[in-house]
């Protein structure tokens, strides 16, 4: 009887232990954010490419039209799908989409001196 008790604890022990290592699996409910460039792809198609280098893939998406043209710098909300596949990095599901504003970089000559301002 007493063994049968240890074995029951053993294997309630086991399960549990194997239940909680799940570390190289992909979760729907955790997103990352990152700074990425919208590379396009074909007529409609788009990958990014984030400031480490690293290529994603927008298998799904949640944002329905792309608010931001090619080459453009973005905030994107994204999880993870799947880990390296197809010659990129990720496949992700694009949670959101956010344009970043940038400007051309402008010289400062005497003529336009007095126009972009100074700040002490």
């Amino acid at each position: 009887m007493k063994d049968t008790a240890w074995g029951f604890v053993f294997f309630i022990v086991l399960l549990t232990v194997a239940s909680c290592n799940k570390k190289d699996e992909h979760s729907l409910g955790e997103f990352h954010i990152d700074i990425a460039t919208v590379i396009p792809m074909g007529e409609s198609g788009y990958m990014l490419m984030l400031d480490n280098g690293k290529q994603l893939w927008p298998a799904a998406t949640d944002v329905h039209y792309l608010p931001v043209g090619n080459y453009q710098r973005v905030f994107v909300n994204y999880t993870t799908l799947s880990d390296e596949q197809g010659g990129y990095d990720h496949y992700v599901k694009v949670n959101d989409i956010w344009n970043i504003l940038t400007k051309k970089v402008i010289e400062q000559t005497s003529q336009n001196a007095d126009s972009i301002g100074h700040d002490p």
